[in-house]
């Protein structure tokens, strides 16, 4: 967990004890999901401390970021990060750097990939750029060698944001959307951005949304990304205050934005993760801090007739035995179970946990209690494969010799219990 995860932790976590209703919780272990490291990272130019999670091509590749590593010294000695690709081999995993980022204005602080259908990966950098503030970036791949690397588009820290760190996503046009965690108009708390590929070459960014306006009430610096639902509506959180759950409604000219839901405390604090919605429009996060133990919750807002959403609370975290500190977004299936990775668990390295339906509640497993050794710890973002297999990234653990001297991490998959996941 990096210093401003726990600042964010330490500032928003009470002590609350008044429990959720209306649901029953139980835990369970599961002893059939198996971990297999796939790649453990070594620092240096090995790169270590991968971020986020990953994402597959149709292949079955797997391509990341990593905070640190490469040959470039400029952040801190280390590295100033890396975009990798995990490629099966028949016997094993090859690890291939394809980008090396250099620091400065040509960026660092890699985040969240996505890739398109010929190929090309894009994601942001936090910091960099000619304004300092960040920018969106596209590599394409080469015949041999690093792939190229183009700017799209730089971030002033003005009225069209700063520090993009919330990942991506595509719409059917090929414009690419995403957020700033601050930038826009008057104080600053952060936008929704959209960048649309010009005639002429280049791409152009159109601030959708700017949350200084206040017209989503209690909304302001999102930490997370945004996704679509099937008609076009955009839907993201925000971690500024005790945080809320928003949705950008496409408009003549402009985006509605409406306010889905506010937390309370007791209900959860701070959604750092971005939400996931399913089939019927149900959309599920978790919350970072919050809820009867202060270790966060899972929650879902379910659409009504009367065109609003119900809160339903879904678990909550308890910190020692069963996780907490959830800061990625969930998965869901096809059955509607849940599948997610939370900071914190038995041995203080984090978990990957999932909830299935329980008659009118939920019952919640441990799929898989870090160590800390051989697996790592502090798992990100989780992603499905078409057998779903469960693959992730620690950002912890296993080699010593990192910034932090806690290990480089390591990628991972869970089976066999995949088949109940597709």
């Amino acid at each position: 967990m990096n210093c401003s995860m726990i600042a964010r932790i330490s500032r928003y976590t009470l002590k609350l004890a008044i429990l959720f209703s209306a649901l029953t919780l139980t835990t369970m272990v599961h002893a059939g999901d198996k971990i297999t490291i796939l790649h453990s990272f070594h620092g240096g130019t090995g790169t270590g401390n991968p971020a986020f999670q990953l994402v597959a091509d149709s292949s079955g590749n797997l391509y990341g970021t990593t905070f640190w590593g490469g040959n470039f010294k400029g952040c801190k000695g280390q590295g100033c990060g890396v975009v990798y690709r995990l490629s099966p081999n028949g016997t094993g995993w090859t690890n291939t750097v394809l980008y090396q980022f250099p620091g400065y204005k040509g960026g660092t602080e890699p985040y969240n990939l996505i890739l398109d259908s010929a190929g090309n990966l894009y994601g942001e950098l936090a910091q960099g750029g000619t304004y300092g503030n960040g920018l969106v970036f596209e590599l394409s791949p080469t015949a041999s060698g690093p792939w190229t690397f183009t700017s799209l588009y730089e971030f002033t820290g003005g009225t069209d944001g700063g520090l993009p760190n919330g990942g991506l996503v595509f719409d059917a046009g090929g414009n690419l959307y995403g957020t700033t965690h601050y930038g826009g108009k008057g104080s600053g708390v952060g936008t929704v951005f959209e960048l649309s590929p010009a005639s002429g070459g280049g791409w152009t960014e159109t601030v959708l949304y700017d949350f200084f306006s206040q017209q989503c009430f209690a909304t302001y610096y999102p930490n997370a990304g945004v996704v679509f639902d099937a008609a076009g509506n955009l839907y993201g959180t925000t971690a500024g205050g005790n945080g809320a759950v928003y949705q950008l409604k496409p408009g003549s000219g402009a985006w509605t934005c409406v306010s889905l839901y506010a937390f309370q405390g007791t209900d959860g604090l701070v959604p750092e993760a971005g939400v996931t919605l399913d089939a019927a429009g149900n959309i599920y996060g978790t919350t970072s801090a919050g809820g009867a133990h202060s270790q966060g919750t899972v929650f879902e807002l379910s659409p009504n007739s009367s065109g609003s959403y119900t809160f339903n609370p879904v678990y909550t975290f308890n910190g020692s035995s069963s996780g907490g500190n959830s800061y990625y977004p969930v998965l869901v299936d096809s059955s509607g179970n849940i599948y997610g990775s939370a900071l914190s668990g038995p041995n203080n390295w984090g978990v990957v946990f999932e909830l299935t339906h329980a008659g009118s509640g939920w019952t919640y497993g441990l799929l898989h209690v870090f160590t800390g050794k051989y697996d790592g710890g502090n798992p990100n973002g989780l992603i499905f494969d078409s057998a779903g297999n469960l693959y992730g990234v620690t950002n912890y653990g296993d080699n010593a010799g990192c910034i932090n001297q806690s290990g480089c991490g390591a990628v991972f998959k869970l089976s066999p219990n995949a088949a109940a996941r597709k």
